[in-house]
């Protein structure tokens, strides 16, 4: 079994790798400056060594519990990838794999597939790409005659989708770039999607990045945003109110936005895409060897290494479910989005 409980993993990104610095000069003014009205630190400066950066701040107790008061995205691991040494990598490389093996996310997967209506001879660009399951998929869908192009910043998990997640498929190309101005030329896709990624952009990148997407798709294109809601994980645990905190810092530190998946819909209005399309999958777990299991007992770790709960009731509260997994009651779900619109 694999070990998915070190002590200074993150959840947050469960697809795929985070997406690096994004030239500024698009053309989409009123869809950015929607987006600017809430301004805050860039994801793509240099990382904020007070965040929990490293896994030696991750496995420290903060035993002095700061008030539970900063921005949003504080810990989101994946908007640090900059950061990731050689062991960080190897660990995520596992745990991705590992969730995109899980019959719900295939299902996800196929939702994408299905929403951009993805056929033969098709041209898909896949932004921040990861480890490259949703690529594998694509690959058969568009054939011999089509493309499929994954863009990944994060150098560890580009080399592993290129050397074996998509080495013996001729017609999928992963490319190691943090711009993605720099890496496929303009009006290239059919579809150009970005799954589990505009969770961990902030303002005014979010808005920048959707530009660039559609710069990158052709007219009549589609253009994918698929992303969990963070403030929908629900979990049976005994401790209401315990588990009530917890989702609070999941929701509010360990992404960006965590609300992101349920404006993407609206954003994408304000962007001028046209028939806009939006889907909800819910992805469901009961097996306690699972990933979800696991990283419910990581966030309940990450909530107390931040200060928002005691070590000690971090501690009660994966015991208790440890408990319900034994009696074979180990249940929780997390929704997410898929919202698909066009290119004029």
């Amino acid at each position: 079994m694999i070990d998915m409980l070190a002590p200074w993993r993150d959840d947050t990104r469960m697809d795929h790798g985070a997406f690096g610095n994004i030239l500024p000069c698009l053309q989409a003014p009123d869809y950015r400056g929607a987006l600017q009205s809430t301004p805050r630190t860039s994801r793509f400066a240099a990382p904020n060594r007070g965040a929990l950066s490293s896994p030696q701040i991750m496995t420290t107790p903060n035993t002095d519990r700061p008030t539970p008061n900063v921005p949003s995205g504080t810990h989101d691991d994946f908007s640090r990838v900059e950061t990731w040494d050689d062991q960080r990598t190897e660990n995520w490389v596992k745990n991705l794999e590992l969730r995109a093996a899980g019959a719900d996310q295939v299902r996800l997967r196929r939702e994408i597939i299905d929403i951009a209506r993805l056929r033969a001879g098709q041209c898909a660009i896949e932004i921040g790409s990861g480890t490259g399951p949703l690529l594998r998929d694509m690959a058969p869908v568009v054939g011999p005659a089509g493309r499929i192009i994954g863009i990944e910043p994060q150098t560890g998990l580009a080399r592993y989708s290129r050397e074996r997640g998509v080495a013996n498929l001729p017609n999928v190309e992963v490319r190691n770039e943090r711009a993605i101005a720099t890496a496929v030329a303009m009006r290239t896709a059919d579809v150009c999607i970005a799954q589990t990624v505009l969770i961990h952009v902030p303002l005014p990148e979010r808005g920048e990045t959707v530009a660039k997407m559609i710069e990158l798709t052709k007219s009549g294109g589609r253009v994918i945003s698929a992303d969990q809601d963070a403030e929908s994980w629900v979990i049976d645990h005994p401790d209401r109110a315990m588990t009530r905190r917890i989702t609070a810092f999941y929701v509010e530190q360990r992404f960006t936005d965590g609300w992101w998946a349920r404006k993407s819909r609206g954003e994408f209005m304000r962007a001028g895409l046209k028939d806009v399309e939006s889907r909800a999958i819910v992805v469901m777990a009961t097996d306690p060897q699972s990933y979800e299991f696991q990283m419910a007992k990581q966030r309940a770790n990450a909530a107390a290494q931040a200060g928002w709960i005691a070590i000690d009731e971090a501690a009660r509260w994966s015991g208790a479910l440890d408990e319900r997994a034994a009696a074979g009651q180990f249940f929780t779900t997390l929704n997410f989005y898929v919202t698909c619109a066009v290119k004029q």
